[in-house]
């Protein structure tokens, strides 16, 4: 009796020790090389990441082929589950998959839940809308916007634009096909997938991706939590392919030149991809500023006739930060367009090159204190432009991948805005009579109109059509290095260095004479 009566204990503690027992983490690594299958969550119907090819149903894409090729490196065989936006962590967790790989961005609420291996892609949230119809945030207020549930676009566009009607799909194809319907105002999601739904779209030359965002997305593969064997092979995987090559060619095979959905690589695979940037303390070993700049825009930045070497504004105050980091200065000319995707893929460290501070660009990098105000202006041929008015019905250049651009496609609808890639060749156009007008600030106006040959023929008229303020533009998260970028420029605007800089471009004696209407301070 009394052995019957211990059995019973035993058999209570081992039922009220079950739940414990469950929670134990597993070894997905043992587990699927043991049953030689690794069971894959991906999408079956978001381009370019995973979707059935239309002659075989297979499922295919950027997320396919990095299972593959982690099963490749388990010896295993892959078996892809179709998995939704709501439907994938809990798939996981219950043990009916054994890894996500379903652009699944990484978030501190689900890490709660699961474990992330490294960041495989970095994109951002943007939207799908009418041409000419979407600027800025303010354009989307109390609109109807469609996205799939369960998805951080969902959480995303709810936090940015809490007073919109947000209408929920299963799957993206949907929400384009309403949106193409005119039941939706815009739709919302990655770049990437928006770039593929709008390539498949017999409607395109309707739509467009407007250049606002709303978030950064870091997609990570997901594992359940606790599972560190499995983690850390799938981190060792990733970092591989990387290094050898075959991440990159992956990449390219989905989103390269030739592609259907090309977009430039702006990241690269590794371990500390998802820590907060430190350059400050990257530039003070390998000994050198990298400053992204312009080459061709006078007096911010320009090659000078008789050296050949880059001078101008935004070069001294380059000169200034790194003489204060005590470091060597490198310089490296690049696009308008270019600016941003070679400062978050890590080819340059600051950007100092007219870079205009608006909402859209702050999601994407950090900025520094102001360190210059202008007025969005026009050059024209003299006493044709008095009024904006005047603009309706002509053709307006200025460069592409510009706040320029932004600014004038909202302020004048019935204006043609004509792109270029620098201001030059705009002003080569409106000499040519191409072109009725080229705007950007009033300061890169200054320049560009000295250098004119017709010059005489030439003024900048008086309209304005925004208040640009210039800042220099540094990696998200980057607080070390924004603190002593910011601490350099009030230090300069202490000593004097920073009126000097300006008078030495702007002054009275200058070719661009301009009144200096603002002092460098922290926060502004």
């Amino acid at each position: 009796m009394r052995n019957l009566a211990a059995l019973l204990w035993l058999l209570t503690v081992c039922i009220n020790a079950a739940p414990a027992c469950a929670a134990t983490p597993v070894d997905t690594f043992a587990a699927v090389q043991n049953k030689g299958v690794l069971v894959a969550g991906v999408r079956s119907a978001a381009p370019p990441f995973g979707y059935r090819d239309e002659k075989t149903d297979a499922i295919i894409g950027y997320d396919i082929d990095f299972v593959n090729a982690i099963a490749k490196r388990l010896g295993v065989k892959v078996e892809l589950k179709p998995v939704t936006s709501e439907n994938r962590i809990p798939l996981l967790m219950n043990g009916e998959i054994d890894i996500i790989a379903a652009t699944l961005t990484k978030t501190p609420e689900r890490g709660e839940q699961i474990d992330f291996s490294y960041t495989y892609f970095l994109t951002g949230q943007k939207f799908i809308a009418k041409k000419g119809k979407v600027f800025e945030l303010q354009d989307l207020v109390k609109r109807k916007i469609g996205t799939v549930k369960g998805s951080t676009s969902e959480v995303n566009l709810r936090k940015e634009l809490p007073s919109t009607s947000v209408v929920l799909f299963e799957d993206y194809q949907q929400a384009f096909r309403a949106l193409e319907k005119g039941e939706l105002d815009a739709m919302t999601t990655d770049e990437p997938i928006l770039a593929a739904l709008l390539a498949k779209s017999r409607k395109k030359e309707q739509f467009e991706i407007p250049r606002l965002q709303i978030s950064t997305e870091s997609y990570g593969l997901g594992m359940r939590k606790g599972d560190r064997n499995f983690a850390e092979f799938v981190n060792k995987a990733l970092l591989e392919m990387e290094q050898s090559g075959e991440a990159r060619e992956i990449y390219e095979r989905w989103f390269g030149p030739q592609s259907d959905f090309p977009i430039r690589r702006t990241f690269s695979i590794n371990a500390s991809a998802d820590k907060p940037p430190d350059t400050l303390a990257e530039v003070k070993r390998k000994g050198v500023l990298v400053v992204g700049v312009k080459d061709s825009q006078p007096p911010f930045s320009y090659r000078d006739g008789q050296s050949k070497e880059l001078v101008g504004y935004d070069i001294d105050f380059a000169r200034a930060i790194a003489r204060e980091l005590g470091v060597r200065l490198e310089l490296k000319p690049m696009t308008p367009g270019d600016r941003i995707p070679r400062l978050n893929d890590g080819s340059i460290d600051i950007i100092a090159a007219t870079l205009t501070r608006t909402p859209a660009r702050e999601k994407e990098i950090d900025f520094s204190s102001s360190y210059f105000f202008t007025g969005q202006k026009f050059i024209a041929r003299k006493e044709t432009l008095k009024t904006l008015k005047d603009l309706e019905g002509k053709k307006v250049g200025t460069a592409i991948g510009s706040t320029s651009f932004e600014y004038a496609k909202q302020q004048l609808p019935k204006t043609t805005i004509v792109t270029y890639k620098d201001y030059n060749q705009a002003l080569r156009d409106l000499e040519q009579g191409k072109l009725f007008a080229v705007t950007t600030g009033e300061a890169m106006l200054a320049g560009i109109l000295a250098k004119s040959p017709k010059r005489a023929e030439l003024e900048i008229a008086r309209p304005q059509i925004h208040l640009d303020v210039y800042a220099l533009g540094m990696r998200r998260g980057d607080k070390n290095f924004v603190d002593f970028v910011n601490a350099t420029l009030v230090k300069m605007e202490k000593s004097g260095e920073a009126k000097k800089i300006f008078e030495k471009w702007f002054g009275p004696k200058s070719e661009f004479p301009l009144r200096r209407n603002f002092k460098i301070s922290a926060g502004m």
